[in-house]
């Protein structure tokens, strides 16, 4: 691909691209296992086991639990991911393994609660403690140790040490801080709650829903340039060494 010949002088840049595509069948593994069969085998319906339970005062309506599915979930992975590869920044990258960082602690935290055995399962639960939550924690450290080496070495920072380690927790801060908002606002707040009790109908939650994934990357990509100072998506992963990205700005022409 285009963005092979471009990063191929940064493998682990590469890699990190890459494994932005690949949270798009691995969450989608996780909805199989929500919506479709458990693993007894059993048809799955996590709506009817949400609003039984009702922890979060949210009733799911199956119209709008689809819309989050598909164009807030899935379709934010693949914003993401094709934001990740077309500009050669991987911090939307991050921001996709965030997010699923978020959604596997809502899965895992209320179970560590539960005392009986035969309470503890519920549909997507063996996906995220399985496999979700392990390669999620996985590419975090990758991610970590990308831009820890990047800051340390990048000749664009004459900082101390310990000013690029404070950068580095400041970037991880921000981009929990914007999955959790999606997350709990974005999913929870606009499309569970509003549309699942009827205050907006699915039309005009499947538009906001639209929008917001137009906008939301924009705004995280400003945030996280000011925050952290890397550079943004109109200058490219500025973060690495300036050589590196010369280059990548040179191909990028």
């Amino acid at each position: 691909s285009n963005s092979n010949s471009i990063y191929s002088h940064d493998p682990e840049l590469q890699d990190l691209l890459d494994w932005s595509w690949l949270s798009m069948p691995l969450y989608a593994l996780h909805q199989f296992e929500e919506s479709g069969y458990t693993v007894y085998g059993h048809r799955s319906d996590f709506i009817q086991t949400f609003n039984e339970t009702n922890v979060h005062g949210i009733f799911i309506h199956p119209r709008s639990h689809t819309i989050a599915n598909l164009v807030q979930a899935q379709g934010m992975l693949a914003a993401y991911a094709w934001a990740s590869h077309r500009t050669g920044n991987p911090l939307f990258g991050a921001l996709v393994y965030a997010y699923m960082g978020v959604h596997a602690a809502t899965h895992i935290l209320p179970k560590m609660k539960m005392q009986r055995l035969d309470e503890l399962y519920e549909p997507g639960l063996a996906q995220t403690v399985f496999l979700m939550a392990p390669v999620t924690a996985h590419v975090i450290y990758k991610y970590v140790r990308y831009y820890y080496k990047k800051t340390m070495l990048s000749s664009s920072f004459s900082s101390s040490s310990f000013s690029g380690v404070l950068r580095l927790i400041v970037l991880l801060l921000v981009c929990f801080f914007f999955a959790l908002f999606w997350h709990h606002a974005i999913m929870g707040g606009l499309g569970l709650k509003l549309a699942g009790d009827g205050t907006i109908d699915s039309a005009t939650f499947l538009v906001l829903s639209v929008l917001a994934l137009i906008i939301y990357p924009v705004v995280a990509d400003r945030v996280l340039c000011y925050c952290c100072c890397y550079g943004g998506s109109g200058s490219g992963n500025t973060i690495t060494t300036t050589s590196t990205s010369t280059q990548s700005k040179q191909h990028l022409e």
